[in-house]
């Protein structure tokens, strides 16, 4: 150590802040940096988020999924694209107010949105009107008050920010997340659990004997919307029309695969999901992964999505050594 000093003393000062700053990073890549009486083992730090959270990073919408990644919503290529709300990409409408993670913003007369203030403490004490009028930082409920404890051990409820069932840990001093429903309106805190999808996409249609039925906007079920007449046959995608099916052809029906037989349609097979009934080849083609498998392509983590048809990029981790093909997530090393 002694010869190092010496050489710096005897180097010139650009080259010798160069060296210094060379000896700091090998000091921090030994994966622990000691500043006064604090140690911190950088191999231990992971991403850690509030479920059911958005951000916008780097022109992308991302929601944070199981406390510690953040999911790929959609990639808007620039912040100003970027409307968490909804979510959705396109221009903002000035006034509209927005959390941004914990930092509240607003879109200004140039439809661009700016930070307004100082990040809340947490993205969850960041919080907008419903009309968007405004985004603000709310107090923690665990000190406000005065108040030792913020909720009833055992406890659930659905985080209003997201569609994020929580549980209340024995501590009774703040919330944890226990899964990610697909909405609100399927989040149960009395039944502490997330209810399933009663059909696979908001609007989508489909025939019930004679019924044309139609998704509820919150995936709760399906809700008929018309009747068709004796002379009628129901289509899955127009509803009631003027003449019977023609005999031998094929159609898919939600995840029914079906068969015009004496001018009715009857049931072949039914498929994993909607997007698998192939009526042009006459068969349900084979799910390319399962619900919710994950699985490590290099060095980005992917999972299945929900039609089962593809796999959807979760996060790229820092290495290709990073994404654990055991545990299905970037790890810290």
């Amino acid at each position: 150590m002694n010869s190092q000093r010496e050489a710096l003393q005897h180097t010139p000062r650009p080259l010798a802040k160069a060296l210094r700053l060379g000896l700091m990073l090998l000091f921090v890549s030994g994966c622990q940096a000691v500043f006064g009486d604090f140690e911190f083992d950088f191999s231990k730090l992971a991403v850690s988020c509030q479920s059911g959270v958005r951000r916008c990073k780097d022109g992308k919408i991302q929601t944070c999924v199981n406390g510690n990644e953040w999911e790929l919503f959609a990639d808007c290529g620039s912040h100003d694209l970027c409307n968490l709300n909804e979510p959705r990409c396109g221009t903002c409408q000035p006034g509209a107010h927005q959390c941004n993670e914990a930092q509240p913003e607003a879109c200004g007369v140039d439809s661009k949105w700016t930070a307004t203030g100082e990040p809340c403490a947490s993205a969850a004490l960041c919080q907008v009107a419903g009309d968007a009028s405004t985004a603000s930082c709310v107090p923690s409920g665990c000190t406000a008050g005065g108040a030792e404890t913020c909720c009833t051990p055992g406890e659930f409820r659905c985080n209003d920010l997201g569609a994020t069932l929580e549980r209340c840990p024995s501590e009774g001093k703040t919330w944890e997340s226990v899964e990610q429903c697909v909405n609100k309106r399927l989040c149960s805190p009395q039944a502490a659990r997330c209810e399933v999808p009663g059909c696979p996409v908001a609007d989508a249609t489909r025939c019930q004997g004679p019924e044309f039925q139609i998704c509820r906007r919150d995936r709760t079920g399906w809700e008929r919307s018309k009747v068709c007449l004796r002379t009628e046959a129901c289509d899955p995608q127009s509803g009631c029309l003027p003449q019977l099916c023609t005999e031998a052809a094929f159609r898919c029906n939600d995840v029914d695969l079906e068969q015009c037989v004496q001018s009715t349609w009857t049931r072949v097979s039914t498929c994993a999901t909607t997007a698998l009934c192939d009526a042009a080849q006459h068969k349900c083609t084979p799910p390319a992964c399962a619900p919710g498998e994950r699985r490590c392509v290099g060095a980005i983590l992917q999972r299945c999505n929900g039609a089962q048809t593809a796999w959807d990029e979760l996060e790229t981790c820092r290495s290709k050594d990073r994404c654990s093909p055991e545990t299905k997530r970037c790890e810290a090393k």
